[in-house]
């Protein structure tokens, strides 16, 4: 715990290690991940070898010089998740990030407004809640992608249904009083 919290300090998410939920290597992760690693490197030399070389006095030079900063390894172009952003998944360590306890609050704020609401009105006050944390703190919706390792931007109707699901999920005793409440 105390490492991933040294990580974050460096703005390295812990998410990118190969590790399980009791932080542990998961050989199946790191597997992937160096399989990823590898790959890539591949690719990058039939690059270098398949480039088209001329003659000079000295030998023969490639067409264009292959710059190391022009190759980013998949690592390099990962996602760290910020604490404006809203992750997609289940479980404590979800619930706990700053952009998912954002959303928790906004969601208390309208949920007796989206209580009232017609089934149309509910959905735009979803939408509401997106584009606000999307343009309030330059909030995004992050999922891990399917070989878990590292995370992806989801649609904007997958973050509508997220911001949906939190009405449903948290809230369906406060929706039952805020009706009773407001009925004659």
């Amino acid at each position: 715990l105390e490492c991933c919290y040294a990580l974050r300090s460096y703005g390295i998410d812990e998410s990118v290690f190969p590790l399980d939920e009791n932080n542990e290597l998961d050989q199946e992760k790191f597997r992937r991940l160096v399989d990823k690693q590898r790959q890539f490197e591949n690719e990058q030399q039939l690059a270098i070898m398949e480039d088209t070389a001329y003659p000079t006095i000295r030998g023969t030079v490639p067409s264009t010089p292959i710059m190391p900063s022009s190759i980013t390894a998949p690592l390099q172009d990962t996602v760290v998740p910020t604490d404006a952003d809203v992750l997609l998944g289940r479980g404590r360590p979800f619930q706990v990030h700053p952009g998912n306890m954002h959303l928790a609050n906004l969601i208390d704020k309208h949920r007796e407004e989206h209580g009232l609401a017609t089934k149309t009105e509910k959905t735009k006050i979803a939408w509401r809640l997106v584009k606000l944390i999307q343009q309030e703190g330059g909030g995004r919706f992050l999922k891990l992608s399917d070989d878990g390792l590292c995370w992806e931007g989801v649609s904007d109707d997958a973050a509508r249904s997220k911001v949906a699901h939190g009405f449903r999920s948290h809230g369906a005793r406060s929706n039952k009083t805020a009706r009773a409440q407001h009925m004659p």
